[in-house]
């Protein structure tokens, strides 16, 4: 929606216009939206529609609660991730590039995996979705977030921990 069109519709409601997402993953009938709310916290937006359905829950999370990793091989191939948790389930979005070891050299992917429990990660289920330029500037967007909030640095993933890999 264009600026102009958001604000006119934003005088018109009383409401204020959603910021630009920092990350959009549209895959497997879902819809994966982070945003900085500009107050020093960050929303992911999940909107599932089941047939006949729509449904939109909404997360506030936590500078403290995020982690980033990231993680490379494949004769020159990257991934990097951020890793939001709520306690039950890790969220993790990531975006990356295939080396030329991999089955696809040069291919650019991004997603969003989901994973249950607190410590081990079990693999519950992966959203593959555009590799778009918000998605690929993943970590840049999230850093000027956070620079902008004021928050601490992200704290990385434990190197050979449980969510030190490819997804």
């Amino acid at each position: 929606m264009p600026l102009a069109t958001a604000l006119a519709l934003s005088a018109c409601s009383g409401e204020e216009p959603w910021p630009p997402p920092l990350f959009d993953c549209e895959g497997k009938g879902e819809r994966y939206l982070l945003r900085d709310l500009g107050d020093g916290s960050l929303v992911l937006e999940i909107e599932a529609a089941p047939v006949g359905k729509v449904g939109v829950s909404t997360w506030l999370s936590s500078w403290s609660d995020i982690r980033k990793g990231s993680v490379v091989g494949q004769q020159g191939g990257h991934q990097s991730h951020l890793r939001l948790f709520d306690g039950k389930q890790h969220i993790v979005l990531y975006e990356g590039d295939d080396g030329p070891m991999s089955d696809v050299p040069g291919a650019t992917h991004a997603g969003v995996a989901l994973l249950g429990g607190s410590s081990n990660g079990e693999l519950v289920k992966v959203a593959d979705c555009e590799a778009s330029r918000t998605n690929r500037a993943l970590l840049e967007n999230v850093r000027r977030a956070r620079v902008a909030a004021k928050a601490p640095d992200l704290a990385d993933e434990d190197v050979g921990g449980p969510f030190d890999k490819w997804y």
